[in-house]
């Protein structure tokens, strides 16, 4: 990418960020908690219409007014809140947008003490993945498919296809899986 259209396009993500700030420190002082970033402009896979992925976690019901969705420069934004509750479903692995918990690049903080509860959310995150990645693993090395009574040239070519197939999908979970450790 062009380094003109990446520090434009990172002077209008301080721009929206800013803003978010300031609408919270004027409407609900006490209902944000931090903000990060997560998405392309974390992992750097950036084009010239790339969104901003904001994770704004919030502490009360007060903070849902930061809410909004607008388009700049061709490009839609949606600044939604995550309250607690959901980072918390996130750490113990019943939510499936755990990338917000684990790939976040946090750039403001109201108070120090709500960088720490994010810390820990993240830590108990990491580690029942671990806990899933041994369960998962364990299965998958002593997963086969039932083996069938018919043992026609049909029926082998069938089992050896599904098993292809489960196989397959094995080694997407596994490397999915691993990737988060």
């Amino acid at each position: 990418m062009d380094g003109s259209i990446k520090k434009k396009l990172e002077k209008r993500n301080e721009r929206i960020i800013n803003a978010v700030i300031k609408k919270a420190n004027s409407i609900c002082p006490e209902s944000i908690a931090l903000i990060g970033v997560y998405g392309s402009f974390y992992t750097g896979d950036i084009h010239d219409k790339s969104d901003l992925d904001l994770c704004i976690v919030i502490n009360d019901d007060e903070g849902w007014k930061l809410s909004s969705c607008f388009i700049l420069d061709d490009v839609a934004f949606d600044i939604y809140c995550t309250p607690w509750d959901v980072l918390e479903d996130m750490a113990e692995y019943k939510n499936p947008y755990i990338t917000k918990l684990l790939d976040l690049n946090v750039l403001y903080i109201k108070e120090k003490k709500f960088l720490i509860r994010y810390d820990e959310l993240k830590l108990k995150a990491i580690k029942r993945l671990k806990e899933k990645k041994r369960f998962v693993y364990s299965c998958a090395e002593h997963s086969i498919l039932p083996q069938k009574a018919e043992t026609s040239e049909k029926a082998v070519r069938s089992f050896q296809s599904q098993n292809s197939i489960a196989q397959r999908h094995k080694t997407s979970f596994l490397l999915l899986i691993f990737f988060y450790l």
